[in-house]
């Protein structure tokens, strides 16, 4: 409303919307539109600000060999970039952490980190004629000591203690439980929530990593869902779309077929139907972004899969109605078959503890037998993906896995969301955020089989790639 009553011009279609608290994200036609917003005098006058986040405007780097003695402001004049290069912003020294005496000193290094302008890291910069290479800048990995999440700090966490030896509502100062009984409110595995063998601490690892690669926010956003006839959902499929603004979307039991012309605004669409008109996978890709058709081979009925390539990942779209072991050489065939990052979206109609069902089918095991070969990650938090009815057992059935080199990256917070004003109350949103890329997701991922706990649920904490699902329940097709 203030932007339409102050007359702000060229600002895209659904280019507004709200990530976070107090903050909305406008989203201009064009980087003039978007400088001229930021000296509108009417943001001052209605005590609003505005700016550009710094991901999509400066870079980070690390350069060794700088002299301790030379202050930082002696540095940014002396250090210089090469042609092509932004220039240097800002330039920190990095401080050793030493013990004299009992006295804390902190101690310069000849290690800087340097802001440079613009998005092009640059892989040297000289100083006095010397040549300095520049090696990508990795935020650290913080984590609060009160309520164990990664993220934020003690001083400015709102959330009530939780403790990192038992995993009970209580700070964790006092207490005295020994390792070997600990729980890890992180992971659920038998170690200390601070444990540097924690899981969580390499994913959390891992999102600094790609942030600082590809220059990423949490913003990037994958969605799924098992929509159960896409034509009496379109409405709800448009808000998802212009709600999250996706690169892709993975939708499941679209139950069209080849006669049946469905188009999305803003989304080229890639389908598999089937020819009952039940069942059928789609791949929506947002028009932004380049798509590249991949070419898949002739497969059973059972099986409807879709594919193609947005953003140098590899994803598929699937829907499997009726499992059975005898299309698992199939499924084997195709991931074999794709090199490079891959990222898998859809109803696998099977259950395993791996993913959080409370058993295990023969297609299931089957397929972690698949995933574990070809080393692919189970993304999964252990939630279930589709609402039950009451007395009914949770249903996992919808899987999300990727190569070891996706991205296995969650958003500040990990949420569950129910869906239920545009929607029916028997969906569920599983709600996580995107990114692309990543490198190693630590150690070999022979994932842990975990035990059951005393409700008989599984205690599992897998890695979980940041997506949207949303599943209708119901009965498969």
């Amino acid at each position: 409303m203030f932007l339409f009553n102050n007359n702000i011009a060229n600002i895209v279609r659904d280019g507004v919307k709200r990530v976070g608290r107090n903050r909305v994200s406008v989203e201009f036609a064009s980087p003039q539109d978007a400088n001229a917003f930021l000296i509108n005098s009417i943001l001052t006058k209605n005590s609003y600000v505005a700016t550009i986040p710094s991901f999509n405007i400066t870079r980070m780097g690390v350069v060794t060999g700088v002299p301790h003695d030379m202050s930082d402001e002696e540095a940014m004049n002396y250090l210089s970039v090469p042609s092509g290069c932004g220039e240097i912003l800002k330039v920190r020294r990095i401080k050793r952490k030493n013990y004299r005496d009992g006295v804390l000193e902190w101690t310069p290094t000849e290690t800087c980190v340097i802001t440079f302008d613009g998005q092009v890291l640059p892989k040297r910069i000289y100083c006095f004629y010397t040549s300095l290479p520049v090696e990508q800048y990795i935020f650290p990995t913080i984590q609060c000591r009160k309520c164990c999440r990664f993220g934020h700090v003690e001083a400015i966490c709102r959330s009530k203690p939780r403790c990192s030896k038992c995993g009970h509502d209580h700070p964790g100062d006092g207490c005295n439980i020994a390792e070997a009984d600990a729980f890890c409110v992180l992971c659920a595995g038998n170690h200390f929530a601070n444990s540097k063998a924690c899981p969580e601490l390499g994913r959390q690892k891992v999102i600094k990593t790609i942030m600082a690669e590809k220059s990423l926010s949490y913003a990037e956003v994958f969605l799924q869902w098992n929509v159960r006839s896409v034509w009496h959902k379109k409405h709800d499929l448009i808000f998802l779309l212009n709600e999250y603004k996706p690169l892709a979307c993975s939708i499941a039991e679209t139950w069209l077929t080849a006669s049946l012309s469905f188009r999305m605004p803003l989304y080229n669409i890639l389908r598999c139907d089937r020819s009952d008109g039940y069942g059928g996978s789609a791949l929506l890709v947002n028009n932004r972004v380049p798509l590249s058709p991949l070419p898949l081979p002739s497969l059973d009925g059972d099986v409807n899969v879709v594919g193609g390539t947005v953003e140098g990942i590899t994803v598929l779209s699937v829907y499997i109605s009726h499992p059975h072991r005898d299309i698992l050489a199939t499924i084997r065939g195709v991931l074999s078959s794709i090199h490079g990052p891959l990222l898998v979206m859809g109803d696998f109609n099977c259950h395993h503890f791996r993913w959080g069902s409370n058993r295990c089918d023969s297609f299931g095991e089957g397929l972690v037998e698949i995933l574990d070969d070809l080393n692919l990650c189970i993304l999964n938090n252990g939630c279930p993906t589709r609402r039950s009815l009451p007395g009914q057992q949770k249903s996992c059935v919808d899987l999300t896995f990727c190569s070891e080199c996706t991205a296995a990256i969650q958003a500040r917070k990990e949420a569950e969301m129910q869906y239920n004003e545009a929607m029916n109350d028997d969906n569920l949103l599983h709600y996580r955020q995107v990114y692309a890329q990543s490198k190693r997701l630590l150690h070999k991922k022979k994932r842990r089989a975990e035990s059951p706990g005393q409700d008989g649920t599984m205690h599992m904490r897998t890695f979980v790639f940041p997506f949207f699902g949303l599943e209708s329940s119901g009965r498969d097709v």
